[in-house]
């Protein structure tokens, strides 16, 4: 480990594993993170989170401002004596597909200005997929995707390309550790409540620095999954289907209440099982990941 560069935990994923809830925990624990000499480095250039300006600059090949940015928390972070710098990106998993080679390359420059551990927390295939699908089901068609605005049903879903790509998860880590020679690459398995757990754990905190904060960005029960099939069969301008998402999505605070999660079907289950088998064992071979089948949902 080099002495003269602090340390980046940098928190690339996966979606749905506490990571909204462990961002806003980051975010009100700022100064008495700062007091320990960790540092949340405090850059917005994207309305959707602190530190989606990470996947922002590498989506629209930006990479003078992706640059730019790592130098300026660095020297920040060596100006203030910060030991520790953290960022919390889960759409670098989500996006990585879609990054060029030469924005995948670009995240390099983290390992020249501070010691890196790649941290990625990993959700039980079928567990994770379910929740997964009702992500896009909620938003508009997009380029980037072609699971967005699906009327079809999981196992339907299930069988695109960009679904299976996001069930890859040895794939995922293979590329990480060849762009980042030099770094340590982390990762654990989703407890359900543990994410902010495991941050402190890996900060060398306790719950006096890092709070704790109440769950965020829950998935959308299964009525209102249904309800956001049925709205993306109709044929509507962005606008009102944004209006609509969101009305649908205020209701889902009262619907989770008395309609069940979204479960997977037996079909649904094999289909995700034979995408993910091979990266299933490799997270248990390298890492000592290792799911009860009653996580699986």
């Amino acid at each position: 480990m080099d002495q003269n560069k602090p340390r980046l935990i940098l928190h690339v994923g996966t979606p749905k594993t506490g990571t909204t809830t462990l961002q806003q925990s980051l975010n009100a624990s700022q100064s008495r993170l700062l007091s320990k000499g960790i540092f949340y480095p405090n850059i917005e250039l994207h309305p959707r989170g602190r530190d989606s300006w990470i996947v922002h600059c590498l989506l629209k090949n930006d990479l003078d401002k992706l640059r730019k940015n790592i130098r300026e928390i660095a020297a920040k972070a060596r100006q203030i004596g910060a030991k520790q710098v953290v960022l919390s990106c889960e759409g670098i998993y989500t996006r990585f597909p879609n990054f060029s080679r030469e924005a995948k390359e670009a995240l390099r420059e983290f390992e020249k200005h501070f010691t890196v551990t790649l941290w990625c927390i990993f959700r039980e295939p079928v567990s994770f997929a379910m929740s997964l699908f009702s992500q896009p089901v909620k938003h508009a068609p997009c380029a980037l995707s072609s699971c967005h605005g699906t009327s079809e049903p999981p196992e339907i879903v299930a069988e695109h390309p960009w679904f299976q790509e996001r069930l890859n998860y040895k794939g995922f880590i293979q590329n990480i550790e060849g762009l980042f020679s030099s770094s340590v690459v982390l990762a654990t398995q989703y407890e359900p409540g543990g994410t902010i757990e495991q941050a402190r754990s890996l900060l060398g905190v306790d719950a006096a620095i890092l709070c704790s904060a109440p769950d965020a960005n829950v998935s959308l029960s299964a009525l209102s999954v249904y309800l956001m099939r049925r709205l993306n069969r109709l044929t509507l301008k962005p606008k009102m289907h944004r209006k609509l998402v969101s009305i649908v999505k205020k209701m889902d605070k009262f619907l989770n209440k008395i309609s069940p999660p979204l479960r997977a079907s037996d079909a649904m289950k094999r289909k995700v099982q034979a995408v993910s088998q091979k990266s299933e064992e490799f997270l248990k071979k390298k890492f000592g990941i290792c799911w009860d089948e009653g996580l699986k949902s």
